[in-house]
């Protein structure tokens, strides 16, 4: 598959990335900018509740989340819903390989009054089957980045395009992947910050506050972006504007 096929955005002499006008601008119009790391101290000492409070008292509503329609998906929103008076846009990128069960996991959180944004790729799986129906099953090669980046970084991108948000709330936890495990409570990254709110929990916390507030669980998710072993991270922390 060549790169005209499915119009990727690559830096002269570097890997792909995305670089919308507005990330560009927005690094330069920052209200103010924020001590990382005595901010990373400061929340480490709060629970996930009193952190998404603070960034809703930093960033008010240019705040923003996204989700997988993951096994823990529903975590995040339901904690947000109880900490702040605000409906942040929830940012879902329908890469258009997800089961039945995902769509159902994002349905549940529509149908309860979250404000879920549905993005899709401009290429259709279709299209990119027609080339290579098992190009998910090659993770190291070229196509596989550039399928990632045209299926998932790319309406993401232009999510944030649209959106303009000043902050980004993700649920990853260490726990789940090796590269998870060096994040931090919030960082900064191309024009954006991120803050991940249940960062440090355990996955029994997990799971336990899943089971105390009956939410629901999609434990046949499968995302193709991650690989087959499910493992790899699909880079859209570096994006900027899971």
């Amino acid at each position: 598959m060549g790169e005209s096929d499915i119009r990727l955005a690559n830096q002269p002499g570097g890997g792909p990335r995305f670089k919308s006008e507005w990330a560009q601008a927005s690094i330069m119009k920052l209200e103010a900018v924020i001590d990382l790391e005595k901010v990373n101290v400061k929340l480490g000492e709060l629970p996930a509740i009193e952190r998404i409070r603070w960034a809703y008292q930093r960033f008010g509503t240019g705040i923003v989340s996204t989700t997988s329609g993951g096994d823990t998906s529903v975590v995040l929103p339901h904690l947000t819903r109880n900490a702040i008076p605000y409906n942040p846009p929830i940012v879902f990128v329908d890469i258009g390989y997800f089961r039945n069960e995902t769509f159902e996991m994002v349905n549940w959180l529509m149908g309860r009054g979250y404000d879920v944004r549905t993005y899709s790729p401009k290429i259709t799986r279709a299209e990119i089957d027609a080339r290579d129906p098992s190009w998910f099953l090659k993770p190291e090669s070229k196509e596989f980045e550039q399928i990632v980046q045209a299926i998932k970084h790319e309406p993401l991108d232009r999510a944030f395009a649209e959106l303009q948000p000043r902050a980004w709330l993700r649920g990853i936890m260490h726990w789940e992947t090796e590269e998870r495990k060096g994040a931090h409570l919030i960082e900064f990254k191309r024009g954006i910050y991120q803050v991940h709110p249940i960062l440090d929990w355990t996955e029994k916390q997990v799971f336990d506050y899943i089971a105390q507030n009956n939410l629901p669980r999609n434990q046949r998710h499968l995302d193709v972006t991650k690989g087959p072993d499910q493992a790899l991270e699909c880079g859209i922390a570096e994006v900027g504007l899971h």
